[in-house]
């Protein structure tokens, strides 16, 4: 007892039977495809396969010359840098907060330094502030010169 209505039955079947020869002519119209490129593809390239070994054996020097340079002048200089930069890393990151916290507490003393001494500071007249500091000693370049005398000798 089936609930499809009297003929769809045969439809079915007729759909079923068109879709199977359906994929069998794609399948056989894809080999047929495939097999055709392939052989154009292995005849076209065929001269070529026949010359390549000559050729490669002609251009090896040349091929392995070129490889040995970039291995030498590109491959062992980025291994190189690769190794060093990651081996220098702490040492880079020591330094770069060195550095940072050694600007931090030169900022910060100078705003402190300038701070305390619009604090204690006598101002001026023009409205700065001026701080007397004595001269240092030896500064001051003495300007006498020693004389130097040449005695002639009587012969």
């Amino acid at each position: 007892m089936s609930t499809s209505p009297p003929g769809s039955g045969s439809n079915q079947g007729q759909l079923r039977e068109f879709a199977a020869l359906a994929n069998h002519a794609l399948t056989v119209v894809a080999s047929f495809c495939f097999s055709f490129v392939s052989n154009a593809t292995r005849w076209s390239f065929s001269p070529f396969i026949l010359v390549y070994p000559a050729v490669s054996y002609l251009v090896a020097p040349l091929l392995v010359s070129a490889v040995m340079i970039i291995n030498i002048s590109v491959w062992a200089p980025l291994s190189v840098a690769r190794y060093l930069l990651s081996s220098l890393y702490p040492v880079y990151v020591l330094c770069s907060v060195a550095c940072i916290t050694g600007i931090v507490a030169g900022m910060g003393g100078r705003g402190l330094t300038a701070l305390l001494t619009k604090m204690f500071a006598e101002p001026e007249q023009d409205g700065s502030a001026s701080v007397n500091v004595p001269a240092a000693r030896g500064i001051e370049r003495r300007s006498r010169r020693r004389r130097l005398r040449i005695k002639e000798e009587d012969t």
